[in-house]
């Protein structure tokens, strides 16, 4: 327990660097970055049980060792390279020392609710992915009398839709805006209801991949939805509160999963569907903010413009 409760204190450095690469980059390369920021993840999550699986052969103990060793590395290497982000001028504004130019970001009245679409959308994802891990593991064994080894084999097949989504996910976007993307890789995960209606192993599998990939649609887009919503100061806040609902997801979705399966095999479909569409409603809303604070945006650089113009004629005309 006590291991387990560290891996979940280090995951508290994904909102972290998720504001790192946002204040050091240009908004336009946020949906690159974001893919490789969940493509590492997924991948970590891919071969990390491989890894430990087959370290274990040595002693139970040395894939603790290897962590610990692994982790003292990475914090080495954090201490000697990594720089502060966000600096400040002498009035106290955010400015950078890479990326191009601060985006100017104009006071928006829907931040927080755009927010809120996030940490609900956020919630969604993991929800939906962790009631298809837990259920499928009883949905396997039950039904289709897999074993341990086969039943996560099974669903380790879904780790390649996630990279494939990643993969293709910027080019994806240069036609689909990101959140209308994530909107319809939730309602794609709807299909997922199917599966307790149908006694067909590869379907099974398909479907679930169906799920997964619709998922990884929102969690690719997460740290561009972020650049072009949150201003420098408030971007570790949220990415806090969208990772913390995110986390909250992976709680609850065991706990009702299970509960939901004692009830019927059914049941635990129907409530994902039912989080996925929310979840999908919730990125139509996370659009119209990104909509409306360029808009805001755009208004302010004009103003600024209008301003700074003035500022240069009233200084050369005065004696």
């Amino acid at each position: 327990a006590g291991f387990r409760a560290m891996g979940g204190v280090a995951a508290g450095t994904r909102p972290v660097i998720m504001a790192f690469i946002i204040d050091s980059s240009r908004p336009a390369d946020m949906k690159m970055y974001g893919v490789f920021f969940g493509l590492c993840v997924v991948v970590g999550q891919a071969i990390g049980p491989s890894i430990g699986g087959a370290l274990s052969e040595v002693t139970l103990s040395f894939p603790f060792y290897f962590v610990g060793v692994l982790g003292a590395i990475l914090v080495l290497l954090l201490l000697f390279f990594l720089t502060e982000s966000l600096e400040k001028d002498e009035n106290g504004m955010p400015i950078r020392k890479s990326g191009g130019p601060q985006v100017v970001m104009a006071k928006n009245k829907f931040l927080w609710p755009t927010v809120a679409c996030m940490a609900v959308a956020a919630f969604a994802g993991q929800y939906i992915e962790i009631n298809w891990s837990t259920v499928f593991g009883l949905l396997g064994s039950e039904q289709y009398h897999l074993n341990p080894s086969e039943n996560g084999g099974v669903l380790s097949i879904g780790v390649l839709a996630m990279i494939a989504v990643n993969i293709l996910y910027m080019p994806i976007t240069r036609f689909v805006e990101p959140a209308l993307l994530a909107c319809i890789g939730l309602f794609v995960s709807c299909l997922i209801v199917i599966v307790p209606f149908i006694d067909n192993l590869v379907g099974v599998i398909f479907l679930g991949m169906a799920l997964q990939g619709g998922a990884a649609c929102y969690f690719a887009g997460m740290a561009y939805f972020s650049a072009n919503v949150c201003p420098p100061k408030k971007r570790g806040l949220v990415n806090s509160a969208i990772m913390g609902s995110a986390n909250s997801g992976g709680i609850f979705g065991p706990f009702a999963a299970g509960n939901l399966y004692d009830v019927g095999p059914a049941y635990p479909f129907y409530l994902s569907v039912v989080i996925s569409c929310i979840g999908a409603l919730a990125c139509l809303g996370i659009k119209a903010g990104i909509i409306y604070q360029q808009k805001l945006n755009k208004k302010a650089e004009q103003d600024l413009a209008v301003e700074t113009q003035s500022n240069d004629t009233a200084a050369s005309v005065s004696p």
